[in-house]
């Protein structure tokens, strides 16, 4: 063996390097990079670019990942190779991984990246994922200010985006993506003419981490499209003359996954119980978890595009060691990409990714027995999808009802330019969905073991629709020091306009209406005037439980907010009316009335739906179609929202309790039950993926449903987002039409960076939240766009584990109450 090679040793190790003493006791990121054969663990502070994601073409690295999975810890580790990256370091890498993982107890996740065909697992750790020229052994060293070099940036991918350092040469560019000239003197975002506003929005985050990163955040930066005005300043910046730039290529495209990938799976099993090691094939899809043995370690095929090394709790040390080297050869011997993603995981530990390549995969936690699989943990990850558990109504929270609602004390403030205006008694229950307001409430909590009753308290913040940013904040900052002043003994609610509890509405004793308009915003600088509909023509839609919890909203005054449902009541010139939906109940009529003389002291007509006369249409302004239920004999069903989404890596439904239009989210698909009609509502943003899953889970739904629903008797209906129809509108009280156009387009995004008429950083807070210190965070006067609701995410990743306990993924699983106790006790509430 020539001097200064490296050769691997031979058996697992027993001997672990000095730099991971103490890694992976907490959820975060630890980094190594390969020098002279060595593992040189990364300074967070002194190597700010390597943990945002900017890796040497040139070098080998290894990341360690810990994130809190309910209550245990997650650890993954992903050895990463450069495109040029030499064979001794690469073996260094694959070797001190091992290393690593045994340290660590070998219950880690391990994964083999290549740069170029980094999994999507590796891209949401580093979402700036980008290649920079060079590498340790070619004596790279960070360049000053003074120096800095002219690079041209490659920015890919419609999903996963990936960003590489290429020669400054037009040859190399293509009219499809997206390139940056990184100067001294500023950065020039060039957008091929097909390229897609995905890339251009994430080219523009980029271009904002590199004057952070790397020009200590005083670089100009510019976007110009090919063939524009403008486009010569990308190669001025460049210092080339304006060339020729290729037509985009039909390359490979991240999205693109061969649909048949799992139909080809093959199964492996790696032992040594002849006395020495050997693998063999097993089984082809489909596959099933009884073919793995916990006395020896598997590798799964997937079709060529990913190898899984699975290694049984009690598998040999020489299988666990031998089982990586042989889906490195199965690689080899197949002729597939040197780059295919290699993920090797342990019994117990499988990550949902790898349990979904079996058809009968049962977790550890979850139990076959049907009445005990509802109480399985919160945190177990279900696999597998069946439309048939929507027909089983989840449990929902217990509504918090510490008494009836009539006996205590009650104190109501409006928030007026950030501070608390008290609300005359006499106007409790009337509310402004342009407003937030805090309310105290008072009540006697029985003694424990029948000894004297104390004094105990609500404090609730109510937050219309339409209120401002600032009056959201003020309310719960306000709601924080009434409870300050209360020792601290309150319990602190958030209400949202059309979520309210009921404990909430009896507490106003059938007195709850919400009015359009309220104040302004407190922020001088965005001029917002007070606002009251006093034009004597008003809409009010009113739904209840009982006489006590029961409210009344204000809605558009057309006949298309009309719900055959509801009751309505319409204040206009032409007369006053109380309109009653032949689906109303004799209780939801009687409800309606009591409610109505706390909407005005005029006396009004009753109409009953289909009786309306003429004057009741003029006063409405005309006749139009509303949302309506025709009698098919079949009784009516409250309707059930639905969330349909592969957000968390696989495809699930999960039920929305007391919906409103807010819950229908954008990147997602809804499905809305109506009984006689089942709706598929597909959000802007969502993929193509959950559009397909979404409209089968519908179908299979509609033909498991016990009670004999069928796609013959069902309407199945399909419905994009901004062209709902009226039947779907009307199950969402007081729909807004324009609840869904405020966003800004990347044209938008681009024209102010350029104009200089906003920081790039006010523009992609469009697109991301911005990140704030524990410090700034937890003082009084937050900075403005800051939600104070969710002050938590507005921490950097290691700051959120740090002071809430667990990762950013583990903690949206946790239910909202938790994480008001999480929040509180971190100070962030």
């Amino acid at each position: 063996m020539p001097d200064g090679e490296y050769e691997p040793p031979t058996g697992l190790p027993t001997v672990f390097d000095p730099s991971y003493k103490g890694v992976g006791k907490q959820a975060g990121l630890t980094i190594w990079r390969v020098e002279k054969l060595a593992v040189s663990k990364k300074d967070r502070n002194e190597e700010k670019y390597t943990y945002a994601g900017q890796f040497h073409k040139g070098d080998s690295y290894i990341i360690l990942y810990c994130k809190l999975r309910g209550n245990a810890l997650e650890k993954h580790i992903h050895f990463w190779l450069g495109a040029e990256t030499s064979q001794d370091e690469m073996g260094v890498a694959a070797y001190k991984t091992v290393e690593l993982d045994e340290y660590l107890g070998g219950e880690a996740v391990q994964h083999r990246q290549v740069q170029g065909s980094e999994t999507d697992e590796f891209k949401k750790i580093f979402p700036n994922l980008t290649y920079l020229e060079g590498g340790i052994a070619t004596g790279f060293k960070h360049v000053d200010r003074d120096a800095y070099p002219t690079r041209l940036l490659h920015v890919k991918g419609r999903r996963n985006v990936v960003v590489e350092e290429i020669e400054v040469n037009p040859t190399k560019m293509n009219r499809g993506d997206v390139y940056i000239a990184d100067t001294a003197s500023g950065i020039v975002q060039w957008n091929g003419e097909t390229s897609s506003n995905v890339e251009k929005i994430k080219a523009v985050q980029v271009c904002n981490d590199l004057r952070t990163t790397l020009h200590g955040g005083d670089a100009k930066i510019s976007i110009v499209d090919q063939d524009q005005e403008g486009d010569g300043a990308f190669w001025d910046a460049l210092g080339i003359k304006k060339a020729y730039v290729n037509p985009a290529t039909s390359d490979d495209d991240d999205s693109k996954v061969p649909a048949k990938r799992f139909a080809n799976l093959k199964l492996f099993k790696v032992s040594d119980d002849s006395g020495s090691t050997k693998m063999q094939e097993i089984a082809k899809a489909p596959l099933k978890q009884s073919q793995l043995d916990t006395n020896d370690a598997f590798i799964v095929d997937v079709s060529g595009t990913h190898i899984y090394v699975w290694i049984g709790k009690k598998a040999s040390k020489t299988e666990r060691l031998n089982a990586m080297r042989y889906a490195q050869d199965c690689i080899k011997k197949n002729g597939y990409k040197a780059g295919t993603p290699i993920t090797r995981v342990v019994q117990f530990a499988e990550p949902p990714v790898f349990q979904q390549l079996f058809t009968d995969w049962i977790g550890v936690n979850e139990t076959t027995v049907a009445v005990k699989k509802k109480q399985k943990s919160k945190s177990f990850i279900k696999r597998m999808f069946s439309a048939k558990e929507m027909h089983t109504v989840a449990p929902r929270e217990e509504q918090m009802m510490v008494d009836d609602g009539q006996s205590g004390k009650l104190k109501v403030w409006r928030i007026e330019n950030f501070e608390l205006a008290e609300v005359d008694a006499k106007d409790y229950g009337t509310f402004y969905s342009g407003d937030s307001y805090v309310i105290l409430y008072t009540y006697l909590e029985e003694g424990v073991d029948g000894g004297k009753s104390k004094e105990a308290y609500l404090i609730y913040f109510w937050q219309g629709s339409h209120s401002s940013q600032d009056e959201r904040g003020s309310s719960a900052l306000h709601a924080k020091d009434q409870d300050d002043k209360l020792g601290g003994e309150a319990t602190q609610v958030r209400v949202t306009q059309g979520h309210e509890p009921r404990h909430f509405l009896q507490i106003f004793k059938g007195k709850f209406v919400v009015h359009a308009g309220g104040k302004g915003s407190g922020f001088k600088n965005r001029n917002e005037k007070d606002f009251y509909d006093t034009d004597g023509l008003r809409l009010f839609q009113i739904r209840g439980v009982n006489k006590w919890a029961i409210r009344a909203i204000q809605v558009p005054e057309k006949a298309r907010s009309l719900n055959s449902g509801d009751a309505f009541f319409l204040e206009s010139p032409k007369g006053n009316f109380m309109w009653v939906g032949a689906l109303c109940n004799t209780e939801e009529r009687l409800m309606a009335e009591s409610l109505i003389p706390h909407i005005t002291s005029k006396s009004y007509t009753r109409v009953e739906e289909g009786k309306e006369p003429g004057n009741f249409w003029e006063g409405i302004g005309g006749k139009e179609e509303y949302a309506k239920v025709k009698d098919t004999g079949v009784k009516y069903r409250d309707p059930r929202l639905f969330q349909a989404s592969n957000n968390k890596g696989y495809f699930y439904v999960e039920e929305v309790f007391d919906f409103t239009q807010d819950d229908l989210l954008t990147d997602d698909v809804m499905i809305l039950d109506t009984f006689k009609e089942v709706f598929v509502w597909i959000g802007k943003d969502a993929n193509t993926e959950e559009k397909k899953s979404a409209m089968e889970a519908a179908i299979e739904f509609v033909k498991s449903d016990p009670t004999g629903r069928t796609e013959d008797n069902t309407a199945i209906i399909v419905v994009k987002q901004g062209s709902e129809p009226l039947t779907f509108r009307g199950q969402f009280p007081g729909w807004d039409p324009n609840r869904f156009g405020k966003a800004v387009s990347y044209e938008e995004l681009k024209e102010k960076i350029n104009s200089g008429t906003t920081d790039i950083q006010s523009a992609l807070s469009v697109y991301e939240i911005k990140v704030y210190s524990y410090e700034v965070l937890t003082q009084k006067n937050l900075p403005e766009g800051v939600d104070p609701l969710k002050k938590e995410q507005y921490l950097s990743d290691d700051e959120f584990v740090k002071y809430v306990g667990m990762d950013k993924e583990a903690y949206s699983k946790v239910p909202a109450w938790k994480q008001r106790k999480i929040k509180m006790k971190a100070n962030l509430f």
